[in-house]
Parts: structure tokens; sequence; C-alpha cells
């Protein structure tokens, strides 16, 4: 797959790309110079014809049709609705969108829960119904749920695109698929493990399923065929939800009843990741575990030598290819179909050519960790105290790093991470920044809760008791990317200024943490006493919960310090030390559940 002219066409298989030309996936930095004149030429021939005309497009047994699509020139507005922003494979997903449709001068924007929420997921389907997109790419774990709705978007003229599926029926009639074979895909990994172990080997192996439904039944299915000519014997499968705490929890069941298995294979690299950190928890060594999807994280750990191989799909290049659908539909020049992507088995053989390696900074001391954040009081305070310092000291007590804080406001710290000034930037929602590295652990969550007068609310009724109101929050915290329902929003620069706004009657909420309103309130008593402040006048309400992540600079020592931290975390969550420290700091509710060797999540 090459792009060129902002079209996507199938002229050369994956691991031959010119990566001079496609950029953002640099991992081959020298094309051959015939290469790059053949490739040029098929850019000019393909990028005077349509998406359509260069790809093959299978048919769909629910297919929607294009009468009610209003053929138009764009620019287009285009919702990228994955079933959570946590996991890294969707933002990358994203990341393709996002470029795609600058290039073609057309608006994109991410909207979709933070966790997989499937009825939270169906609201925001609603809203940007309501908004009146051009088009949604979707990709959901709950197709029944999600039916009724599509079925709303495509008689109401958007365009419909599921991505990362390859079911040629969904519940209900969409425009278009694009996405890989997930049962040819692991089907690739099961025969690579087999031709590696040979096929007489009697290894016990598990299982790491997904949530029930589609893509689990293909992707184990596939693996399943792929190895059924072996001697490979599955004594365990288990769900693992299709995240890092998932996989987690099925490892340390899984090899709590059978500790004879020698192989695990996971529906999705988040998983196989969580799988391998309870190895380590358990001091389990030598178990050859496979992966699907290709993640950047699951591809770094490859070329480590902690995962054995993975299933790369190219989610960039999926994500390239949606906004080409997209954009080929609402010109009338696409009627329909699945677009199938590439796969390809990556591991420590091939790795190199798919995972770029970060920059090495000249420089920079490797006995110190530059932390950056705005001051959280009682979280991260100027005295160096706090929760969540306390946790980066005990991760990374055994390294004997020397932290460096700067406390500055949210959207610099933001900055300086971006730029390689800082190691670790504290309190980021994952996906939110470009350019920085995220670990598959979050370290905490914010309750995010509204402050107001009681006599505004009746009846409180969750996010739709904010609709049309007047909401304010801290600059730099992007909550509306959660928020499915219309409300005019204001930014401020302090709490406080948001608190008192409210207290004045000059908005109907404040939004931030439960913690941070309840600090702001306990910290400025006499402030308050003096314009006569009446708490029992005012309610605060829970919204939602955010999970916080610490960002890493996109360097070779912020891929070092990340991987401390996913290898750690899991141990001071499961000797129970993390859970002592939110006691200590009065931060509650503890944000990790069922998390023991003894009685994992079931």
């Amino acid at each position: 797959m090459i792009t060129f002219c902002n079209r996507t066409v199938s002229a050369l298989p994956i691991t031959t790309r010119c990566y001079c030309i496609l950029t953002h996936h640099a991992i081959h930095p020298i094309c051959h110079p015939l290469s790059i004149i053949l490739l040029s030429l098929l850019g000019s021939l393909y990028s005077a014809t349509g998406y359509s005309e260069t790809w093959k497009a299978h048919p769909l047994e629910t297919q929607a049709s294009f009468e009610k699509v209003i053929s138009k020139k764009g620019p287009f507005t285009i919702a990228y609705m994955p079933p959570a922003t946590e996991f890294n494979y969707y933002l990358d997903i994203g990341k393709g969108i996002k470029a795609q449709s600058l290039a073609s001068q057309s608006h994109s924007f991410t909207f979709a829960p933070q966790s997989d929420n499937p009825e939270m997921q169906m609201k925001m389907i609603e809203e940007v119904i309501r908004r009146k997109v051009d088009a949604i790419i979707l990709s959901t774990h709950n197709p029944e749920l999600a039916a009724p709705l599509v079925k709303k978007a495509v008689d109401n003229g958007i365009v419909v695109v599921l991505i990362n599926s390859d079911a040629t029926s969904f519940t209900t009639p969409v425009h278009a698929i694009v996405g890989y074979s997930q049962h040819l895909g692991t089907k690739k990994i099961g025969e690579y493990i087999v031709k590696k172990t040979g096929p007489n080997s009697p290894l016990s192996i598990g299982i790491v399923e997904g949530s029930p439904g589609y893509h689990t039944t293909q992707r184990v299915g596939g693996f399943l065929k792929g190895i059924e000519s072996s001697k490979l014997n599955v004594v365990s499968s288990l769900n693992g939800s299709w995240n890092t705490e998932g996989g987690y929890n099925a490892a340390l069941k899984m090899f709590g009843k059978n500790p004879n298995i020698k192989l695990v294979f996971a529906a999705n690299d988040f998983e196989i990741m969580g799988v391998s950190a309870a190895l380590k928890s358990l001091k389990i060594s030598d178990i050859m575990l496979l992966g699907n999807d290709g993640d950047s994280a699951a591809l770094e750990r490859i070329y480590t030598g902690e995962l054995t191989a993975t299933v790369y799909t190219d989610p960039i290049g999926m994500g390239e290819i949606a906004v080409n659908v997209v954009l080929d539909s609402l010109q009338g020049d696409f009627k329909g179909g699945f677009i199938e992507t590439p796969t390809t088995i990556v591991d420590q053989a091939n790795v190199e050519k798919y995972w770029a390696k970060p920059e090495k900074m000249k420089n920079s001391n490797h006995h110190q960790i530059v932390i950056v954040s705005n001051e959280l009081p009682g979280l991260v305070e100027k005295s160096g105290e706090g929760l969540y310092l306390d946790i980066i000291r005990e991760i990374y007590k055994p390294e004997e790093f020397t932290i460096i804080l700067n406390l500055v406001p949210a959207n610099r710290a933001s900055n300086m991470v971006q730029r390689k000034i800082a190691d670790i930037k504290l309190g980021s929602l994952k996906g939110e920044l470009e350019g920085v590295l995220y670990p598959q652990w979050h370290y905490s969550a914010d309750i995010i809760s509204v402050f107001y007068r009681k006599y505004n609310v009746s009846n409180w009724k969750g996010q739709k008791t904010l609709k049309n109101k007047q909401i304010v929050w801290i600059r730099g915290y992007d909550f509306e990317q959660y928020l499915y329902v219309p409300m005019t929003a204001h930014e401020v620069t302090k709490g406080t200024q948001g608190l008192l706004m409210t207290i004045h009657d000059r908005t109907d909420f404040y939004l931030d943490s439960a913690f941070n309103i309840a600090t702001l309130i306990n910290e400025n008593k006499m402030a308050l006493s003096s314009i006569k402040f009446r708490l029992n006048s005012f309610k605060i309400q829970e919204v939602l919960r955010l999970k916080q992540y610490m960002a890493f600079s996109n360097t070779g020592k912020g891929v070092r310090l990340r991987k401390i931290f996913d290898d750690r975390f899991p141990k001071l969550l499961e000797s129970g030390k993390l859970k002592s420290l939110f006691k200590k700091w009065g931060y509650e509710p503890f944000p990790f559940e069922c998390h023991s060797q003894i009685a994992p999540c079931p």
C-alpha cells in the first residue's frame, strides 16, 4: 500500500513500501532512486482515478444505498468513533484518519468513551447525528446495540464506514467496511508458530480471547485453524476484555490452574502485553507470547524479545484508506463494498522494518527523571510530596533516579514533553497528545464531577442534565471529547475562577475532578466565608471517570522509562502497596479493582 496525491493504492506489498514518500511510516530511512521514479509514475497514474477504481471492493451482504447521500464537494466533517480511546491501536487508526483528512482539507475528530462502554458510545453516535456530520467511521464491540443508530445515520444521508472489521454482513446496512481479514491474519500466526515449534510439538497453550462477539470468534477461530494440523494442546481459553488489565488478570487465573502452559495467543496486543506483565509478576519465563494488531508498544517488545510475534495490520494505513473511501463516497465515486487491507507476521527477524526506534537525545542525563505537571494539592505539591509523586518514587526507586519536578500550567507541561524537554508529563488522557509515548497502564483515575447550586437542578440525570447549559472547566482539560450532549463550554486558567463563577451564578456548572473541587473548597474556606458561601446550598455530582496516564517523551530514555513503568506498576498493584498509597492520601475510590493472585477478576 502506497499513498500518493491523497490516494491509496495497492501497487506494492506493505513490506516493499517506499517510506521516503509515506513519511509518517518512516521505518526505512532510504529509498532506491529508481523505486522513487517508478512509484512517482504510479502515483501520477492512480491520482487521476478514484479510490474505488484502484481497489477491488468485495460485495457486502448488507449494503446501504447511496440514494440519500448528496454528492458534493468538500471540505467534509468526519466523525471517527472507535470503541474507546484507551486502545493504542485505535489511536493509530485515528492518526491515519487525521492525516488523510488534513491532506484533503476536510475536518475529522475523534469522539469515543475512554474505556470500552457501548452504552456511552451509542449516546455519542446520537450526538454526531444531531451535529449533521458528513460521515462516520465507526468501530463498535456491540453491533446489535449500534444497529438502530447506524440505520438512523444512513437514513439521514450520513456515510457510514465500518473500520477494523471484515464482516461483509453488519446488523444493518452500511456504505462500506474497511479492515483486514481477521480469520486469515490469525491463521497466519497459528501457522507461523506451528512452523516454529514443529507440527509434532505437544506443548500446552492458553488463549486470551476478547469480549464475546464477532471479532473474538474470527480471531480465535483463525488461530485454531492455523494450528489444527499440529499437536499443540489448548488447555485454557479466557476472556481478556480487549485490554491490558484483562490480559493480566486472565493470565493470573490461567497459570494458577495450568502452570505447564508454554505458549499464549491473545486476540489483541493489549491483552498479550497484560499477559507478559502477569508472567513477570509470577516470575515465570520462557513462554512464547503471540499477539494481534501490530501496536507500536508490542513491536517494541518484540524487538526486546519480550513478545514472540504479532499480526501486523498497519492501523495508520487502514485509517488513511477509510478516509479515501469516505471522500469517494461523498463525491459519488464509490458505490460500496468491503476493502481488505494487508497483514503480515512480525517477529524479531523483521521487526525493524515496522518499528521506528525513538530518537536518542544528546546530553540527556539518564540518572534524572524530569517530570512536569500543574500543581495538584495532595497529588503533586511544591514540596515534592503527593500521591502521584509517591507512585513515581515507588516505580523508579530501584533504578536510583533523581526526580526533578517542574510545576507549570497543563498546556506548558504538554509542550515540554512533546519538545523532549521533559521526560514525563503527569495527568494525561490517553491519545490527547501527539508525538509522545503512552504506557499500557493508567496510574490513577479522576472522578469528573460538577459543582452546582442545588436549586438549578431538580432531578439529576447524569450528562443529560448538562444539555444546553453553561459549563466551565480549566483550560487544557478538554472534557468535551467525552461529553455527548450539546452545551456551551468556557475555559478558565484556575479552578478557583470556575468555583466562584458558579457561586456567583455566572455559570451553571463547574466541571473538575471531585478531589480537586473538594480541595478548592477546603483551601479557600476563609475567602468563601467572606462572601457568605454555604456549602449545603451546593452539590457535587459525578459525571464520568477518566483514567489518568503518564505521557513519556518519544526518546530512547522515554522508551526505557515507559517500559520500567509498565513492568513494575502491576507489581505495585499486586502487592497492595498502591492501594495503601491511595489510602494514605485519602484519594478514594481506589481506581483498580479485583487485582489479586488469589482472586483475580473473572
